[in-house]
């Protein structure tokens, strides 16, 4: 502060107020790449839990209507969003008496979904019979979600096993692989 005259004058000086916003300006620096991670895992953990939610409701439909009911990627990718619809025939396709029971969203920009069987086999259906258990197939299923940064170790994974039970899981211990 200033004084003049025997008197406060009130205010800051140029020198004081640049030295605040220099460390302002610094703080903010540190602290964006800290925001950015948590959003990013803020993203990827809301992304599988959906589609947790949603093989379980596929899972929960097909023994409440007591045949087969389906989660379909769109456009053959689950990056672009997935259907659950009943299925009787398990076709992959609405015929007849059959109904969308969902619709999700695309991944989140710059994320990405890799769906297949844990030999390596890429799925676009994931069908469960009218006792909730997996159908067509004969082992367990992985969907990986892949973050922005590429980072496996940071990765979301939902694993399916052939009770039809999803779970999901983080790569931290078993990177996923793009």
């Amino acid at each position: 502060m200033i004084w003049s005259q025997n008197r406060a004058v009130k205010g800051f000086t140029l020198i004081e107020l640049l030295t605040g916003l220099g460390i302002a300006a610094i703080l903010v620096g540190l602290a964006l790449p800290s925001f950015r991670e948590y959003s990013q895992n803020a993203n990827a953990t809301a992304q599988g839990n959906q589609l947790v939610a949603d093989l379980t409701l596929a899972r929960v439909e097909a023994v409440k209507l007591g045949s087969a009911v389906r989660l379909s990627a769109v456009g053959g990718n689950f990056t672009g969003g997935w259907v659950v619809a009943s299925d009787r025939d398990r076709n992959g396709s609405l015929n007849g008496t059959d109904r969308i029971l969902r619709e999700a969203p695309a991944a989140r920009t710059d994320f990405e979904w890799i769906a297949g069987t844990n030999s390596g086999t890429p799925i676009s259906n994931v069908f469960f019979d009218s006792n909730g258990y997996l159908a067509l197939v004969n082992e367990p299923l992985m969907f990986q979600l892949i973050t922005p940064d590429r980072d496996t170790r940071k990765c979301k994974r939902v694993v399916v096993g052939l009770s039809g039970r999803a779970e999901s899981r983080k790569g931290i211990n078993n990177p996923c692989t793009p």
